[in-house]
């Protein structure tokens, strides 16, 4: 999973909507990448952060930007900068199988 955040000032978050960019097209919240025959759920929340599940390193190639709209003025600013996802190595789950017995003496 891969995590982004869009800083917005406190004082300014209840006049904004907040949206995400992946390459430069506007992603929607719960969108499923089939494409790829692979599910990549993406979803951001109103306090503006993305978060990307089922990460793997197609998804290196992307940029993402967050979008701010201010409902007050209609005034539109992306971000400065692209965040993209790098992958340094994978981690597999340590998948342990632990049993456990008691016996119990009947009285």
């Amino acid at each position: 999973m891969a995590m982004f955040r869009c800083h917005v000032p406190n004082y300014m978050r209840n006049y904004l909507n907040i949206s995400w960019l992946k390459n430069d097209h506007l992603i929607d919240s719960d969108l499923y990448n089939e494409i790829n025959h692979r599910k990549a759920l993406k979803m951001f929340t109103l306090d503006g952060y993305l978060y990307v599940i089922g990460v793997n390193r197609e998804d290196t190639f992307n940029s993402y930007k967050c979008r701010v709209v201010n409902r007050l003025t209609g005034e539109t600013q992306s971000s400065a900068t692209n965040g993209k996802i790098i992958i340094t190595g994978l981690r597999l789950l340590d998948t342990k199988h632990i049993d456990y017995s008691q016996q119990i003496d009947r009285i």
